[in-house]
């Protein structure tokens, strides 16, 4: 079968701008200035090729813009990325193969997930509901090993797991959800190279996976009613926690207990309390419209690690206050939330809660993102690899895949993220 003549311009477009992007990127560091400059001639170059000479479909256009995005050196934080002090310095031998294929790729899942069969039917679904477009296909099946593009291997079941033979062409995916303090990368020699992607919470990993996103409301979306809640009307009870690790390394149980101290009252749901409210129960809307506040504490203090907790607490109708060492302004809406490391102290906090808890119009204030912006899933792992094979056609691997999850980098103890807890009585020093 002929290859359509639209993909042989395509790539020759795209050897053109690979060949600009190499010759200007000794001087992208040291010449902010000329930045402008070439991003407006590579945008006329993009327009003038691209959308008026080419006749291709939407989703070819995606692919292809999409690919020069992931390519881009024409913003500073972009070069420094590629060509500077970059954060994954230990990447190494990087390659370009600018190919693109017409063969709709396959992902297999190699091993457990938390010791569980892996979710193929649950990811299969997600790929047919959220990017169709792909043709993606998700299997297990060890017969179709050799033909699939990506193996997924989650990190929590490599320690016992028997690992396979990589087949040409194909990429290994690192996978995980929880932190570096919960699962660390077992000292296996067999997979210490052996890695090209990771796909983490974690902002620089190659595949990006949020617990949560939020996206503008569209025009049509926007209702009056959204407008006119009060979310302040009829919560008598004051703080809400649920939580299922009662020994967790970031020692959140300080801060409840100088709370509790300091005279609010904290009901526990989950295995650490003696109520129980699953997650997407009935229950819930009881919750939203009882509490006011929601511990939204994590178990790990670790860069970008922020799980469902803040969003579930928006979702109810709740203000979660926060209390980890990601970014939260990355993920939640602007004055969605309270974090704990905007104080000096419990005591601080406090205060501000009080005022919060006293006043309507401030209370309401913390739910005007609603009006702009509404809850949305990530478009998850099965979607995001799908994507990515179909745009991102460079060779690359970890030379060493411990030292992207390394501990003792990525977290900290508590003491040291923040004056908020205050190690002096001896009540405290015993429980740490």
């Amino acid at each position: 079968m002929a290859f359509p003549l639209k993909w042989y311009i395509i790539c020759v477009l795209m050897v053109i701008l690979v060949i600009f992007e190499v010759n200007i990127f000794k001087i992208c560091l040291d010449n902010k200035s000329i930045l402008p400059t070439i991003k407006g001639k590579r945008e006329r170059f993009i327009k003038q090729n691209l959308k008026e000479k080419l006749n291709i479909s939407e989703l070819e256009k995606e692919m292809f813009m999409d690919y020069l995005k992931a390519k881009s050196v024409m913003q500073d934080s972009q070069c420094k990325k590629l060509y500077g002090n970059s954060k994954l310095i230990h990447r190494s031998d990087v390659t370009l193969e600018l190919n693109f294929t017409s063969k709709s790729p396959q992902i297999f899942w190699w091993g457990n997930f938390f010791n569980d069969p892996p979710p193929i039917e649950k990811n299969q679904e997600a790929l047919d509901k959220n990017c169709p477009q792909y043709g993606c296909t998700f299997t297990n099946d060890l017969a179709l090993y050799n033909d699939s593009e990506a193996v997924i291997f989650h990190l929590p079941d490599l320690e016992d797991m028997e690992m396979p033979y990589m087949a040409v062409g194909q990429r290994w995916i690192l996978t995980v959800w929880e932190s570096p303090i919960s699962y660390e990368i077992p000292a296996i020699h067999e997979i210490k190279d052996r890695f090209n992607w990771t796909a983490s919470y974690m902002h620089h990993s190659d595949i990006n996976m949020p617990y949560y996103t939020y996206r503008a409301l569209k025009q049509d979306e926007k209702s009056k009613e959204t407008k006119l809640i009060d979310f302040y009307a009829g919560k008598k009870k004051k703080i809400l926690w649920t939580v299922s690790n009662c020994l967790a390394g970031s020692q959140r149980k300080i801060v409840v207990r100088n709370l509790r101290e300091l005279g609010w009252e904290i009901d526990i749901y989950g295995k650490c309390g003696n109520q129980s409210c699953s997650f997407g129960s009935k229950c819930e809307k009881y919750l939203g419209s009882n509490y006011m506040f929601y511990l939204a504490f994590e178990n790990s203090l670790c860069v970008d690690y922020i799980t469902e907790k803040p969003a579930r607490a928006l979702k109810w109708g709740t203000i979660p206050i926060v209390y980890g060492w990601g970014n939260y302004s990355t993920i939640l809406p602007h004055h969605s939330y309270i974090d704990t490391k905007a104080f000096e102290s419990v005591e601080k906090l406090s205060e501000f809660m009080h005022q919060v808890a006293d006043s309507r119009d401030l209370y309401n204030s913390f739910f005007k993102w609603r009006q702009n912006f509404i809850q949305s899933m990530s478009p998850g792992l099965a979607c995001n690899i799908c994507k990515r094979l179909y745009m991102d056609h460079t060779v690359q691997h970890y030379t060493n895949i411990q030292l992207w999850w390394d501990v003792n980098k990525l977290c900290r103890v508590f003491w040291e993220v923040m004056g908020l807890v205050e190690m002096t009585n001896e009540k405290t020093e015993s429980e740490t």
